[in-house]
């Protein structure tokens, strides 16, 4: 990687359905959500779900697996609490990595074990969106 620009990394944890109670998950979780979305905010054009996200952003990061760890932190021990949420309220979850870089300077992108058995724990998705510039 060259010095002159290192990589943006956004990893987003979600929870989602069609409608759902964003206090209770808030209440059950004791975690404060950085966004909160519900499906009436969209136009009703759009196909819109009711969503609680919690996101971690890391400027001049130079690996996946450092923004996510930040984000399992606050996570941890939580995975029966998400799963009761999701059982109860027929929400689903997931994670979205999104990376800016500049072409040919990408972060290192491997999910560690700990990643991974989390995400398989909790039934969530792992998505990446990247964004490269020249």
């Amino acid at each position: 990687m060259t010095n002159d620009f290192i990589p943006s990394i956004k990893v987003t944890f979600y929870i989602t359905a069609d409608e759902f109670d964003l206090d209770e998950v808030t209440h059950r979780l004791r975690i404060t959500p950085t966004k909160t979305r519900t499906k009436d905010s969209f136009s009703p054009q759009v196909s819109a779900y009711t969503v609680w996200a919690l996101e971690i952003k890391e400027g001049n990061c130079i690996a996946v697996s450092i923004v996510f760890e930040k984000l399992l932190t606050i996570l941890q021990d939580k995975e029966e609490i998400i799963n009761r949420i999701c059982s109860d309220y027929s929400t689903k979850t997931g994670f979205e990595v999104v990376i800016h870089a500049q072409d040919g300077d990408l972060p290192e992108i491997v999910l560690p074990r700990e990643v991974v058995s989390f995400a398989a724990a909790i039934n969530a998705e792992i998505g990446f969106d990247l964004y490269c510039y020249e």
